[in-house]
């Protein structure tokens, strides 16, 4: 039986991206919006609105949110919201979460600032799933906005990931992986066992998808759907990528008239 990865793994999401250093990531994403941003602040009290796609358990969102952003974040997992909405009432900051399928985006009114973060935009890995999100964030965002997401690399997909065998051991969970590379996806088979006693497991399998998306693609979307790429980044980096970086960062802008 298939599970969803993310519903199985909300509980421990955190833990497993304890890697990400979730103030320096709205750290570098409030910087680049300084940079880039034009637009007039859509949200409460004059505020930029800013719309986290695939936020899952929400912590950078939150951040971002403490930084004065009118934050919104739609996730498709339940479990990760109930999570993220954990997170930001521990925090004391006000987001607005919503449950929802970033591929057919349903919103209010404009956006000042989209994100998709940690290799969302990746995880659309069918045909045509990231011009869906391109196009609607284009059509909902507000003039000068901008859209900010980071993207695994080539290498990252070819070497790290490639056709290796991974696993990860905790306290009161383990994961265990296969991992196949065809040259355009990255696919993951994964088990993963639970206990909240240390002696009795829960085993849930399922699989991860991951499509690797070049600049000049990414450029190409974006033009279509009226967007200039403003910028491609190495990893939290003001530089190009190198060939050390396992993601780079992008930056689409709306065009101000």
């Amino acid at each position: 039986m298939s599970d969803d990865l993310y519903d199985i793994l909300a509980d421990h999401y955190d833990i497993l991206q304890e890697g990400i250093d979730n103030e320096k990531w709205a750290a570098y994403i409030d910087k680049l919006v300084k940079l880039y941003c034009e637009a007039s602040g859509s949200g409460r009290d004059g505020k930029l609105l800013l719309c986290d796609l695939g936020c899952g358990t929400g912590r950078t969102t939150v951040e971002l949110a403490r930084r004065g952003y009118d934050a919104i974040g739609i996730d498709l997992s339940v479990n990760m919201l109930s999570e993220a909405q954990f997170n930001s009432d521990e925090a004391g900051v006000d987001v607005f979460w919503v449950s929802g399928d970033i591929t057919d985006l349903q919103l209010a009114g404009e956006v000042d600032v989209f994100t998709a973060l940690t290799d969302t935009l990746n995880h659309l890995y069918e045909p045509g799933q990231i011009e869906k999100v391109i196009c609607a964030a284009s059509s909902y965002m507000a003039p000068g906005a901008v859209f900010i997401a980071d993207i695994g690399t080539l290498d990252h997909y070819r070497k790290t990931l490639g056709d290796n065998v991974f696993y990860e051991d905790y306290e009161d969970l383990t994961l265990l992986w296969q991992n196949s590379w065809d040259g355009e996806v990255s696919t993951s088979e994964i088990t993963v066992f639970e206990t909240e006693d240390g002696e009795n497991y829960r085993r849930s399998d399922t699989e991860a998808h991951e499509r690797y998306h070049s600049p000049e693609a990414i450029k190409e979307l974006a033009e279509r759907h009226g967007l200039t790429l403003e910028a491609v980044l190495g990893e939290l980096s003001d530089d190009p990528p190198t060939d050390k970086d396992e993601r780079y960062f992008i930056v689409l802008k709306k065009a101000v008239s």
